[in-house]
């Protein structure tokens, strides 16, 4: 059976209500194939269809850092012969660098699959550009805004992971920043720019894009489903799940996805950079930043909401499969049933069992 995706020239199917059986089902038209006109079930197939797709996006993401993590081990052995150690110092120094190496090329290929797989298989969903624009003070407001809430969801997270701790299901004060100067800035520049860059472009540059057509709330709410699980661990993936909401909203709202490029490095550069250089501020300086933030946050919304009025207002806009099947004009299936529609896509709701499963792994081994 074939599914065509668009009407001829925008104006619809070809005499599809000439031709429409009297008992429903599927019609054959030369050049297009076999149709099925029930724009209902058109619009079930085409979202089960980019529901497989997310699937298949989070599934690169769960199986690729295994399979790159031996060819960049390879790799990073292979230089190291090239590298003079004369002291215990620079032993300490080359393997804390060569570590963040190693970690960055297969985080990065991790990453550059999945983009690719979507960029072939996208087709003419990802040239599509209906936006609602703002004007660029409000942008820069709004990157006030993502600051203050990375700052709330951050105090939330430390409160969750203390929780968490007590529980007894992960560890606490555990750290992932190296102790080397060279080695803090290479993960400086992988965690927050160059791992940052890679996300938005896969999830609000190509996924989001891609699922727009099926309405702005529903994309927003998948993308950020599909960032969160795909973080691995339940107190970063809620955080990345919350943040994940605000980085779609910028895109829709300006057409850019420099937008949340930008906020998500502001968003991601501050804690980084706390991380590795709060050991030389006073104590007091992480709340005292913590405070600045969400006070920022707290201001930009509240001028925001004074200056655009529609600022916060999402475009209801999808694409209505009814009019395209040679119809009159209704609306498309509401967001429940979308969301019904898309975990009933066997390949996406297998994709999220397995994240969901390393999630809760992750939890009980401490």
């Amino acid at each position: 059976m074939q599914f065509q995706r668009e009407p001829h020239r925008g104006h619809g199917y070809p005499r599809l209500m000439d031709q429409w059986p009297p008992d429903g089902g599927n019609v054959y038209i030369s050049g297009y194939g076999f149709i099925h006109l029930d724009p209902g079930q058109i619009e079930r197939h085409e979202i089960r269809r980019s529901a497989s797709l997310a699937g298949g996006v989070m599934l690169c993401l769960l199986l690729l850092p295994t399979i790159f993590l031996l060819p960049s081990q390879l790799l990073v052995r292979y230089i190291a012969q090239f590298i003079p150690v004369e002291d215990p110092d620079s032993l300490v120094f080359w393997n804390a660098v060569l570590s963040e190496v190693r970690t960055f090329l297969w985080q990065v290929g991790s990453y550059l699959v999945p983009i690719i797989f979507l960029l072939l298989v996208g087709g003419r969903d990802l040239r599509r550009r209906d936006n609602t624009t703002f004007s660029a003070w409000v942008l820069v407001l709004s990157f006030g805004c993502a600051m203050g809430l990375s700052a709330a969801v951050t105090c939330c997270g430390e409160i969750f992971s203390g929780v968490l701790s007590n529980l007894g299901l992960i560890e606490a004060g555990g750290s992932a920043i190296p102790s080397v100067p060279a080695a803090q800035a290479l993960y400086i520049i992988r965690n927050a720019i160059v791992l940052t860059v890679l996300q938005e472009l896969l999830f609000r540059g190509l996924l989001l894009r891609m699922l727009r057509k099926y309405g702005d709330a529903f994309a927003i709410f998948i993308t950020a489903l599909v960032n969160g699980l795909t973080t691995g661990t339940l107190n970063d993936g809620l955080c990345a799940f919350i943040m994940g909401l605000m980085f779609g909203y910028l895109v829709l709202r300006t057409g850019l996805l420099s937008a949340a490029v930008g906020g998500h490095i502001l968003c991601a550069l501050w804690p980084a950079l706390f991380e590795t250089v709060g050991r030389y501020l006073p104590e007091w300086a992480p709340e005292v930043a913590m405070i600045l933030l969400l006070a920022i946050g707290l201001a930009s919304f509240a001028l925001i909401c004074r200056r655009d009025e529609n600022a916060f207002i999402l475009s209801s806009k999808a694409l209505d499969y009814r009019r395209m099947s040679g119809g009159q004009a209704g609306s498309g299936l509401p967001f429940r049933k979308k969301m019904a529609v898309t975990f009933g896509s066997a390949f996406f709701s297998a994709a999220c069992a397995l994240w969901i499963i390393q999630i809760v792994q992750r939890l009980w081994v401490t």
